[in-house]
């Protein structure tokens, strides 16, 4: 894993802009808040990813837990979490075919 730098953050930055926030929303999920949306751009600066491949599967485990959730005050970390995980394991397994 790569050591965080402020370049970095930059450089995901720069990919991140309002219109493909905006159709990266349209088509994974409809119903995201501003706090949803503002952890999918932290969550694609974060790991360094394209803001649509994050968005979507947000939007899918949103999807999946909203339903089932008793309390949706914690959601959006909960889902930011488990996609940083998947995230990441995706990328550790993808280091260990290699």
């Amino acid at each position: 894993m790569t050591a965080y730098s402020p370049r970095s953050r930059k450089r995901a930055l720069d990919h991140v802009n309002r219109d493909s926030f905006k159709a990266a929303e349209d088509k994974a999920h409809k119903s995201l808040s501003r706090e949803d949306e503002d952890s999918i751009r932290s969550l694609a600066d974060l790991l360094a990813e394209p803001l649509d491949s994050i968005a979507e599967l947000y939007a899918r485990e949103l999807a999946r837990l909203r339903p089932r959730a008793r309390l949706t005050t914690f959601l959006p970390l909960v889902v930011s979490r488990l996609v940083r995980r998947r995230r990441l394991q995706g990328r550790a397994e993808a280091r260990r075919t290699d």
